[in-house]
């Protein structure tokens, strides 16, 4: 879809003109009205999306580590215990052989993430992301929002931890520089399970010195995972820190500490098939029908100040990015569709 594209207007108020002072980390907007989400993420995610992630393997050799990952049948491979020298050595050999795996290194838990970029994984944050730049875009934003994308960024704590997103963005105005870290991180898990996803999400937060503000997860459930009877099921996640971390005055130490157990999920959105026949069964046409998917804790709301690091500007058309139902529904489409059957 055409980015500048017109659609539909949706309501999302007039926001009132607003001091822009900032805390030392970020501004705190007093647009969004969300509140932690009330509903336990673990009912709606996996069973066990608390725990560490389970390893697949323990590191052997970057060649080897490689070959695992590209022959599995979903999208990332768990490589623990791996030491800082098992990943410079996997980073280099990756780079060497122009592989497209984004890898995702966490020193304290010697945990190695190893993400391959299959096409359902794609789909799930591109498709995404594409909606948000959308809404981006329609306030006239779309020369200030640049996309970080798989950057490699390293620890801003001073070890060898290192992440490379799906998809991303800053705002060039307020965040310049190639090498800046994002605002927005979005994501994805195929068969990658919650667990691994959260610990993703955390890394943002905490190495980048709260950098970070919003962390969007995005799972889909395939058929054999633990989906609560959906045929067809993709979770949406919505973290921020809260805003009690941005407060003036807190210590670094402090900061650092509470951040991986304090990011709070903001939203839970589960997007569901409920067509009449099981997806498999469906034509073509049905399952390109938005209507067969159902949208549960919509829509994604996420702040504008968070995302751009100043208030919205006075008598303009900025807000808060909206995605309503019937986006969510199109971007489930857009993730379970596969070619048409001849």
């Amino acid at each position: 879809m055409d980015a500048k594209a017109k659609r539909p207007s949706k309501s999302h108020g007039t926001p009132a003109q607003r001091p822009t002072t900032r805390s030392p980390v970020g501004p705190i907007s007093s647009s969004t009205t969300l509140v932690p989400s009330t509903t336990n993420i673990i009912d709606v995610g996996s069973k066990t999306s608390d725990n560490f992630p389970v390893p697949d393997t323990p590191f052997t050799s970057a060649a080897d580590i490689l070959s695992r990952a590209y022959s599995t049948t979903g999208d990332a491979l768990m490589v623990a215990p791996a030491s800082p020298e098992d990943y410079h050595a996997l980073l280099e050999t990756r780079d060497d052989r122009g592989s497209r795996a984004r890898l995702f290194y966490l020193e304290n838990q010697r945990l190695l993430i190893v993400t391959v970029p299959i096409g359902h994984h794609e789909a799930l944050h591109l498709h995404l992301n594409h909606l948000l730049s959308v809404e981006m875009f329609s306030m006239g934003l779309q020369s200030d929002w640049m996309e970080t994308g798989a950057t490699t960024f390293q620890s801003d704590l001073g070890n060898t931890s290192a992440g490379e997103g799906d998809s991303g963005g800053r705002p060039d105005s307020e965040r310049p520089g190639v090498d800046a870290w994002p605002v927005l991180v979005v994501e994805a898990g195929w068969t990658q399970s919650m667990a691994s996803l959260r610990c993703k999400k955390d890394f943002w937060f905490r190495h980048s010195n709260h950098q970070v503000k919003i962390v969007i997860l995005a799972k889909a459930f395939p058929p054999g995972e633990d989906n609560i009877g959906a045929e067809r099921r993709i979770l949406v996640e919505h973290w921020q820190e809260p805003a009690r971390l941005q407060r003036a005055g807190a210590t670094e130490t402090r900061l650092h500490a509470a951040a991986a157990r304090d990011s709070v999920c903001l939203q839970t959105i589960n997007i569901v098939w409920v067509g009449p026949v099981p997806y498999d069964d469906a034509s073509t046409p049905m399952q390109r029908d938005h209507t067969n998917f159902n949208v549960t804790r919509g829509p994604l709301k996420l702040d504008f100040a968070s995302l751009f690091l100043r208030q919205p500007a006075a008598n303009t058309n900025e807000h808060d990015i909206l995605l309503d139902d019937t986006d969510l529904q199109k971007y489930a489409v857009g993730v379970w569709l596969r070619k048409p059957r001849p």
